[in-house]
């Protein structure tokens, strides 16, 4: 792989700010789905979905930063290791904002 066509793929992979803008977004359908299922089976099915959710996306983005051999290290190098930590964490936005909501939705007794 050519310098010139990583470049090319580089500058159109997200920015940090739209890694977790991008989690957000993907968070609202657990979300909807958090506020819209009341009970403790509904909430525990909330956490779940979005666990497998950010779960597949956190392989994703560790397949993508460790094991895709000459590209991980290609763009490690060209976007740092900050951008991969950003986007590994940035995956488990899902999770962590339903599992906020249904603890908080959850009545106090």
């Amino acid at each position: 792989m050519n310098g010139l066509m990583l470049a090319e793929i580089t500058e159109k992979m997200l920015t940090v700010p739209q890694l977790w803008l991008f989690g957000l977004f993907l968070s609202l359908p657990f979300l909807l789905l958090a506020f819209r299922i009341r009970g403790r089976t509904g909430g525990i099915l909330a956490v779940c979905l979005a666990g497998l959710f950010s779960g597949l996306w956190g392989y994703r983005a560790v397949d993508e930063a460790f094991d895709e051999g000459f590209f991980s290290e290609a763009i490690r190098e060209d976007l740092g290791s900050e951008w991969m930590a950003h986007s590994i964490a940035s995956s488990f936005v899902p999770l962590i904002l339903t599992a906020m909501v249904v603890v908080l939705r959850r009545p106090w007794s």
